[in-house]
């Protein structure tokens, strides 16, 4: 199949990252991140519920309020977030790991370290509109200040500007924020909007087994990943959720039959599981049986229409089949729902070269090589590259 990468990997056992803070730079946003970013800050979905999580902040026993988020391509990468309700000001810190700040080799395509500290970002927010107002990042402030191009605070504080210079701290602040609106007010750690979250803590705590396992697999861990499922299946014998993940292990041992009955069966005892549909879909499509995967990818999609992932593998399988634009629409809503999800920029760049968009791709493949230069997708655009003539 040439560069298409379409194993069971590419979807099932992609764990995906939560939060869009893994890389940054710290000149600003390049273009590709712009586009990146742009779904989770451009609604401020949860502004209308900015002064409800003010009031709420009042309410508790202390001012301050200190959690931690993962992110990175696989969740490694702990970012701490603090925040602060003062008479004046809200005032959001962020904790960045050192591993997170980083440029991009242009030879080699391999990360090369920016800083031997993590980064301290604070954002403040002076008259409780929702909006930053200024903001100190720890390991720019000298060069800043020797630049001259920016205002100061008296206290040493950046005046924020609605500027492509100041985009990224839009968009840390968005995503603290958002967090912050999903913990206090529903109980829930993620900082995506209320429609794609899950309902229900049974839904949660699948989601949670469905990391670990999946953990498991990429890992190579088949004994672990089987400890996993069974101890989840003797608190729960008939739980789809459970049997789906159990296909999935059949699949990732080789037993491609036993997989299929397995996720007969999930489905079965819940034809409403979308996640079944879409790991026997992501089967069907590495078998080549695109009818069939088709039809799973679809049926998923239908269940949950805002999972970026069900949306990104029916994306990847209509590509196969050479359908072009509703390829495209499908894989343009994934990177919208999860900016971070590599594999679905990469059938985008794919589809877009086909149907002779080469700006559009060029977007793309350049966010791909500057966000996940470690990628199997990083690797084939670095090989595609090298091949063309100079």
């Amino acid at each position: 199949m040439g560069l298409i990468r379409k194993t069971f990997s590419s979807f099932s056992l992609l764990v995906g990252t939560h939060f869009i803070g893994a890389i940054i730079y710290l000149a600003g946003l390049s273009p590709a991140q712009e586009i990146a970013t742009k779904s989770i800050t451009q609604d401020f979905w949860w502004m209308s519920e900015y002064p409800t999580l003010v009031k709420k902040l009042d309410t508790i026993k202390s001012p301050l309020w200190e959690t931690s988020y993962r992110t990175g391509p696989n969740r490694e990468r702990v970012v701490g977030l603090v925040l602060l309700k003062a008479p004046d000001r809200l005032v959001l810190t962020t904790i960045l790991p050192k591993e997170s700040m980083f440029t991009i080799d242009e030879k080699t395509g391999k990360r090369v370290p920016v800083s031997e500290v993590p980064a301290i970002i604070t954002i403040r927010d002076h008259d409780f509109d929702g909006m930053p107002d200024d903001f100190h990042d720890s390991t720019i402030m000298e060069l800043v200040r020797a630049s001259k191009k920016e205002e100061f605070t008296k206290d040493g504080f950046i005046k924020f500007r609605n500027s492509s210079d100041h985009q990224f701290y839009l968009i840390k602040w968005s995503i603290g924020i958002g967090y912050a609106v999903n913990h206090f007010l529903r109980g829930v750690d993620s900082a995506y909007p209320p429609e794609i979250l899950p309902s229900n803590k049974s839904k949660i705590k699948a989601q949670d087994l469905r990391t670990r396992f999946l953990k498991s697999i990429e890992q190579m861990d088949m004994i672990k990943a089987q400890n996993i499922l069974n101890e989840a299946l003797e608190k729960n014998p008939n739980d789809p959720s459970i049997i789906d993940l159990l296909g999935n292990l059949y699949f990732a041992q080789g037993e491609i039959k036993q997989a299929l009955e397995t996720y007969d069966k999930a489905i079965s005892l819940d034809p409403e599981y979308g996640y079944t549909y879409f790991d026997r879909g992501s089967v069907y499509l590495n078998l080549d049986n695109y009818d069939k995967a088709l039809r799973d990818l679809r049926k998923a999609v239908e269940l949950d229409s805002e999972y970026a992932e069900f949306r990104m593998a029916l994306g990847a399988a209509l590509f196969n089949v050479n359908e072009l634009t509703e390829a495209k629409e499908h894989l343009l809503k994934a990177v919208r729902l999860d900016p971070s999800l590599t594999t679905a920029r990469f059938y985008l760049c794919l589809t877009y070269l086909k149907l002779n968009e080469e700006n559009l791709a060029a977007q793309q493949h350049r966010w791909i090589l500057e966000n996940d230069p470690g990628s199997f997708e990083a690797q084939q655009i670095r090989s595609i590259l090298k091949a063309l003539p100079k």
